[in-house]
This record gives C-alpha cells, sequence and structure tokens, in this order.
C-alpha cells in the first residue's frame, strides 16, 4: 500500500509516480487488506486530501487492486491524474474518489494514449454528506466488458459528479453498465458519452435515476455510427424529482431489441428523448417510451435526413394517471416506413399528445396503429405532412406460401439468349449493411431441377414473345 494522507489542518501532499509499467494486484488473504494506492483526508482532519499524478506506459489493476482518493472529514478529496498509453482493469480493479465525510468527494481525470479495457472492473466517484466528484475519461478505445461500470452516485443534498467519455470507438457489452444516481436534494449528475467513429451497445446500460426530491442527470450519446443490441437507455424518476433527458446523436443509428425510455412513478416530470440518426435511424423490436404517472409526459423527436424504419417496433410517450397530458411525437425524414409498429401519445386524465410527420414519402402497414387519445380529456392530433406519396392505405402483407417454382418452370423456360426478355424469381441472400443502398444481384448458374431442393439460390429464366 502507498499513502499520501492528512490528519490536521494542512493539505495532504502530492504523490506523483513515474514508471515504465504499474501493476496493483490482489488483498492480503489473512489481514483482508487491499494492494492500493491511495490519498487521504482523514478522521478529523479539515485538510484537503492530496493530488495523485501516475504516469506509466501500462497500467494493470487487478483482483480488487485499486487507486483511490478518499475523505472522511471536512477536508475535500484528492484528484487522481492518471497518464497512460494501456490501462487495464481486471477482476475488481478499481480507480475511485469517495467521500464518507462532509468534505466534497476528489475527481477521476483518466488519460489514456491508446486502449483502456475494463474486465469487470470499475471507475467510481461516490458521496454521502457533499458534492460528488467528476470523472473524465479521454482515450483511443474503451471497451467495458463482463459487468464492468462507470458509476457516479451522491446520497446527500449535493449534486453528483458529472461522467463525461471521449473516445474514437467505445465499446460497452456483458451487462456493463454507466449510471448516475441520486437518493437526496442533489442532482445526479449527467453522463456524457462520445465516440467519434463509432459506438456500439450490446447486452449494457446507461441509466440516470432519481429516488429523492432530486432531479435526474441527462444522458447524452454522440459520435458515428451508434449500433445498440438488447441495450437499456433510461433515466428514471421515482421520487419527486424530474427525470432527465436523452439526447442520442450520430451518423447513423440503429436499435435492435433495444429500450430507450424515461419514466416519471411520482410527481415528477418526464423528460424528453431526442434521437438524431444522421442518414437513417432504424427500430427492430425496439421500444423509445416516455412515460409518467402524474405529470405531463415527455417529448419524442425522432430526426433523419432520409429514413426512419420501424419494424416490430412501439415509440411512445403517455400519462398513465393524473391530469398531466401526453407528450408529443415529431418525426421528419424524407422517407417514413412502419411496419407492424406503434406510434402512441396518450393520457388518462389530460389531453392526449400531438403526433406530426413531415416527411415526403410515408409507408405504413396495415397492421401499424398510430393513436394520440385520452381516456377523459381532448384526444391529440395526427398530422401527416407529405407533399410526395402516402400509402398508409396501399400496402398489404406478402404471402407467407412460398411460389411454386414447378409450375413456372415450364417447358419454354429456358437460358436467356441474346434478344430474349427475362423473369427471375431467386433468394436474395442478405441484406445489405447500408440500408439505403441497393441490393446486389447474385446470379449463380443451376441446373433446370435445382429449385431450392437442394437448399441452393433457384434461378429460372423465361422467354416472353
Amino acid at each position: 500500500e502507498v499513502n499520501n494522507n492528512t490528519f490536521g489542518p494542512g493539505d495532504g501532499g502530492t504523490l506523483t509516480i513515474n514508471a515504465d509499467s504499474i501493476s496493483v494486484n490482489g488483498s492480503n488473504a489473512n489481514t483482508g487488506q487491499l494492494s492500493r494506492i491511495r490519498s487521504g483526508s482523514e478522521n478529523l482532519a479539515t485538510g484537503n486530501a492530496g493530488i495523485i499524478n501516475i504516469n506509466a506506459d501500462t497500467v494493470n489493476l487487478s483482483n480488487q487492486g485499486e487507486i483511490t482518493t478518499e475523505t472522511v472529514s471536512m477536508g475535500a478529496g484528492g484528484i487522481v491524474n492518471l497518464n497512460t498509453r494501456e490501462l487495464s482493469l481486471s477482476s475488481e480493479g478499481s480507480i475511485s474518489a469517495r467521500s464518507v465525510g462532509q468534505g466534497d468527494a476528489g475527481s477521476l481525470d483518466i488519460n489514456v494514449r491508446e486502449s483502456l479495457n475494463a474486465d469487470n472492473g470499475r471507475l467510481l466517484t461516490s458521496s454521502e454528506l457533499s458534492a460528488g466528484g467528476a470523472m473524465r475519461i479521454r482515450a483511443g478505445e474503451v471497451a467495458l466488458h463482463n459487468g464492468s461500470q462507470l458509476d457516479s452516485t451522491t446520497n446527500s443534498s449535493f449534486a453528483g459528479g458529472d461522467i463525461r467519455v471521449e473516445a474514437n470507438q467505445i465499446l460497452m457489452e456483458e451487462r456493463s453498465t454507466v449510471t448516475a444516481a441520486t437518493t437526496g436534494a442533489g442532482a445526479a449528475g449527467d453522463i456524457d458519452i462520445s465516440g467519434s467513429s463509432g459506438i456500439t451497445i450490446n447486452d449494457a446500460s446507461l441509466t440516470s435515476s432519481t429516488t429523492g426530491t432530486g432531479d435526474g442527470g441527462e444522458i447524452r450519446i454522440s459520435g458515428g455510427s451508434i449500433a445498440m443490441s438488447h441495450a437499456d437507455i433510461s433515466s428514471r424518476s421515482t421520487g419527486t424529482g424530474d427525470s432527465g433527458q436523452i439526447h442520442i446523436t450520430g451518423s447513423s443509428a440503429w436499435l435492435n431489441n433495444t429500450e430507450i425510455s424515461v419514466r416519471s412513478s411520482q410527481s415528477g416530470l418526464g423528460g424528453d428523448v431526442t434521437i438524431d440518426g444522421g442518414q437513417s435511424l432504424r427500430l427492430d423490436q425496439s421500444r423509445i417510451l416516455t412515460q409518467a404517472a402524474l405529470s405531463d409526459g415527455g417529448n419524442i423527436n425522432l430526426i433523419a435526413d432520409i429514413l426512419i424504419e420501424l419494424n416490430d417496433s412501439l415509440v411512445s410517450s403517455s400519462v398513465s394517471d393524473g391530469s398531466g397530458g401526453g407528450g408529443n411525437i415529431n418525426i421528419d425524414p424524407q422517407f417514413v416506413i412502419l411496419r407492424n409498429s406503434e406510434l402512441s401519445a396518450d393520457a388518462r386524465g389530460g389531453d392526449g399528445g400531438n403526433i406530426t410527420i413531415v416527411t415526403d414519402h410515408f409507408f405504413a402497414s396495415p397492421d401499424s396503429v398510430l393513436s394520440a387519445s385520452s381516456e377523459l380529456g381532448i384526444d391529440g392530433g395526427i398530422v401527416i405532412e407529405t407533399p410526395g406519396n402516402n400509402l398508409t392505405q396501399s400496402l398489404d402483407k406478402l404471402s407467407q406460401k412460398p411460389a411454386r417454382l414447378n409450375a413456372l418452370a415450364r417447358n419454354d423456360c429456358q437460358a436467356v439468349g441474346s434478344g430474349s426478355s427475362s423473369f427471375i424469381i431467386s433468394k436474395t441472400p442478405v441484406v445489405p449493411v447500408n440500408y439505403l443502398a441497393p441490393v446486389a444481384s447474385n446470379y449463380e448458374a443451376l441446373s433446370e431441377k435445382t429449385g431450392y431442393t437442394d437448399g441452393k439460390l433457384a434461378m429460372y429464366s423465361c422467354n416472353f414473345y
């Protein structure tokens, strides 16, 4: 253990470690003492905890090894400045800034030139009686695996610390979490995740929550291509504080089996959800929700330059009780496609919200639903402004019965020759990754008897005269 503590009125000093490689690993099995680098303001001290500066090519924290700044007194926590090429956190290895006294929690400033990799690792700030500490991470790549955590929590009347992550590429997976929470009168900190090249969130969550009178913090996700699968992005209020807002901005955005939600279960106001998908925003079996129990519901704004597509998905702003009105839903790309999906802005006691779609072309399958109703108040409005095509009533479900190729492959079917027309039935093997790109042809020469029986692509060319 390396300590830099103050026990009196004077501030702690500065602890600087310069090395090629630093490893903090494990704990003492007999005493339970952790391997750690620590700066503290101890009991009855009024001085602030000291600063920790670490400069190394690689830093590895594993098996509960930690770097921490703590205060248990009136003095403020210190600052952890870490500069490295590679940072690894594994098996509950952690970097933290904590306050259990009246002094404000310290802060974390993490700079990683190449990669930050966390495998059940933790970066934490927390406060019990004072203001929470800020966490800022800048890296080339950030990867959170296997339940890793970025966490800012305050239980006091003071604001919680913000979490800010800036990187080229960001990956969250395997139940990893980013959380900003408040249980007292203080507002929760904000979460700001920025990945200039791309962000992938798979089986992971970002949460801002308040269970007291303090308001929830904002969640902001921005960068290049954004892909979410089995993800949960949520801002929640179970107290009297208002829910936070959610803003997502990317060059393209795809949501698969993902929920993005703002919920208020008491008197707190529901926050807004805004998603700007750049060129395109696609939802597959996903939900975007704002829900309020008693107050006004939040608004939902879906933005894209070219395409917004919903497949088996729900976009809903609702108020379950009380006199609050439903929030509004606004959508404005060139193309809107709804397949077995629902847009709803409903309320119970208050007025229903409005649904406004401004688009050049609107396509909706017959099993899609648009609703802006109120059980006891005035129904909201549904406005579709489209100077081009509104084909809501023109689309129908395709038959689930496959074509009978034997009936189509008659004797006059033959290889296509010069000057002949052709009619081709074939499978498209894949959907392009870029949904705006054309589907490339994939012709394969087969015998007349191949059909689909061998599982290959079937092609029949028939002449017409």
